[in-house]
């Protein structure tokens, strides 16, 4: 089986029963959880649309070559050449590059534990789950706490990583005349990769190129537990439209009415209409990303909230597993329902007619699954 290790677990009913009901509580927290996150999401994406309506309606076009005075305080929309006065360093390597900004990726080489696990139901009500963890070295940009595994012997890894991602920027960031304040810079984030020279001169000791990337090792080719590798990404000097308010000679975010400031930055030449019109879509799909994460959070939620039901059948291990399946696909249903209600009514207050129409759906879909029900129950005779 190779460098791994099974473990077998064995729960009785009432240990199952006692571990679904504390379930119960966490399952609380995450439907409010969900609920709210959905009602937040609505209220964000609302507000952004109305920012970005009211940046369209004022929005003005400049040149990009010169400052004018006239404009102070305005939003501009500005395109030009993204350039810089001196290049990004990073200052523990000792690499810099010709470019606005420049992104250290680190990975070490490390045991990774991972497992797999097959529980079967017995009569009773009881259960036993056999547990298989499994070992292997790979490169991960993030640390593996060894500490932590099901057998940390054999499988030590370095406490700590000798570098961090990070990025640096270049001083003086700009567009042909205007400076790009923090806001704009931080959404200049079109990297590309950018492999090492092998004559690079570095500042950190037992370190050598390979690849493109720094080795910090002994062998490259033989890799050990606490060898790190660094690559670099740069944004490179390249055409650049920014939509922002005018401040001295500086673009900074355009504060608006629905307190969701204006500050667009995205890579080569876009009209404004353009600009607003990416920025449109990019909330509509942040906020189907939001939408989905709350109806999950809610479903989960409601599976844990019922999860003592399919415990309580599985005393005969086939009714638990269907008791399971009715009680996730219900969960499903009213998670549709509660997502649905929640969207509706916080649109309510900026959308009257989206909101009546999407409580009209939850409505039709609360008693399509209320009469399928009703047709299922038997007769009574």
């Amino acid at each position: 089986m190779g460098d791994s290790v099974q473990t077998v677990t064995s729960r009785n009913w009432f240990q199952r029963l006692s571990s679904s009901f504390g379930g119960i509580l966490f399952g609380f927290i995450l439907l409010i959880a969900g609920l709210a996150l959905l009602w937040w999401n609505e209220g964000r994406s609302v507000a952004v649309q109305k920012s970005l309506d009211e940046g369209r309606a004022s929005v003005i076009s400049v040149a990009a070559n010169a400052v004018n005075s006239a404009n102070e305080n305005r939003l501009v929309h500005v395109a030009g050449s993204l350039d810089f006065q001196e290049p990004p360093i990073d200052p523990q390597t000792g690499v810099t590059a010709d470019a606005v900004r420049l992104q250290r990726r680190v990975e070490m080489f490390q045991w990774v534990e991972s497992s797999k696990s097959e529980t079967k139901q017995k009569l009773g009500g009881g259960e036993e789950t056999v547990t298989t963890y499994s070992y292997a070295k790979q490169w991960k940009d993030s640390l593996e706490n060894s500490a932590a595994f099901q057998q940390p012997a054999g499988h030590e890894n370095p406490a700590e990583f000798p570098f961090v991602n990070e990025t640096f920027d270049a001083r003086g960031i700009g567009i042909d005349a205007f400076d790009l304040g923090k806001a704009l810079v931080g959404g200049i984030n079109w990297f590309e990769n950018f492999p090492l020279p092998a004559d690079s001169a570095l500042t950190v000791s037992q370190a050598s190129v390979n690849a493109g990337r720094i080795y910090i090792g002994k062998d490259s080719a033989n890799p050990q537990v606490g060898d790190v590798r660094v690559a670099y990404a740069i944004v490179p000097v390249s055409e650049a439209t920014a939509v922002a308010r005018q401040a001295g000679d500086s673009l900074e975010p355009y504060p608006t009415r629905a307190r969701q400031p204006i500050a667009l930055i995205r890579e080569g030449n876009h009209s404004a209409d353009e600009m607003f019109a990416l920025a449109q879509a990019d909330n509509a799909s942040f906020t189907w990303i939001l939408r989905l994460a709350g109806f999950i959070l809610i479903w989960i939620a409601l599976n844990l909230i019922g999860s003592p039901l399919a415990v309580i059948a599985s005393v005969v291990p086939f009714a638990g597993r269907l008791v399971g399946t009715l009680t996730g696909f219900a969960s499903f249903l009213i998670a549709a329902a509660l997502a649905f209600f929640v969207i509706a009514t916080a649109w309510l207050a900026f959308r009257p007619v989206l909101g009546v129409t999407l409580l009209l759906i939850t409505g039709a879909l609360v008693g399509w699954a209320v009469s399928r029900a009703w047709k299922k129950k038997p007769a009574v005779k």
